[in-house]
């Protein structure tokens, strides 16, 4: 929760650097499918995950996590986002055209989970070639000849004897 410094008040001088009234507990956060409860420093476990079916991370009968959620949403809190997020999405695989779902903040392929990592690769790739397209000649033919310096042990010897090392080693 962002609060907004300002300035105390006093005898005609402002206080440098601002000070921030303390915050008051508990602040109670939305996440996808909860609440993210803090119930301040001087309480343990401090931090509360209460999920929309009334379970709280804490596994405590009276949770005071849980009583924080419900006075919340009876003041006209508003109520979390629904966890349908996290289920099945309707997007199909870019590689296979099979239907996909939401793991970990990335899709993944129900018929084949190295799906995801193969059209990253691909992306990556063009990526590097746009850049590639944008440099002028004599840098792009520099890339392209460091590129070939690491293609084999050889290239790499006649590479480093084409390009001597500027400094001393080990200085």
């Amino acid at each position: 929760m962002l609060q907004i410094l300002t300035p105390t008040k006093s005898t005609g001088r402002t206080v440098w650097p601002p000070v921030a009234s303390p915050p008051h507990y508990p602040i109670i956060m939305l996440i996808t499918g909860g609440y993210q409860v803090d119930l301040g420093p001087r309480s343990t476990p401090r931090f509360h995950l209460v999920l929309k079916n009334h379970t709280c991370n804490c596994g405590a009968t009276n949770c005071r996590g849980k009583h924080a959620v419900k006075v919340y949403l009876k003041a006209g809190g508003k109520p979390a986002p629904d966890g349908s997020a996290l289920k099945y999405t309707t997007r199909p695989c870019p590689i296979c055209n099979d239907h996909t779902r939401a793991v970990d903040g990335r899709w993944e392929c129900l018929s084949n989970s190295t799906h995801y990592f193969q059209y990253r690769v691909t992306r990556l790739r063009a990526a590097r070639e746009k850049w590639l397209m944008s440099l002028s000649p004599d840098v792009a033919a520099y890339h392209a000849e460091v590129l070939t310096a690491f293609v084999s042990a050889e290239a790499r010897t006649t590479f480093l004897a084409e390009h001597p090392l500027t400094y001393a080693a080990g200085a």
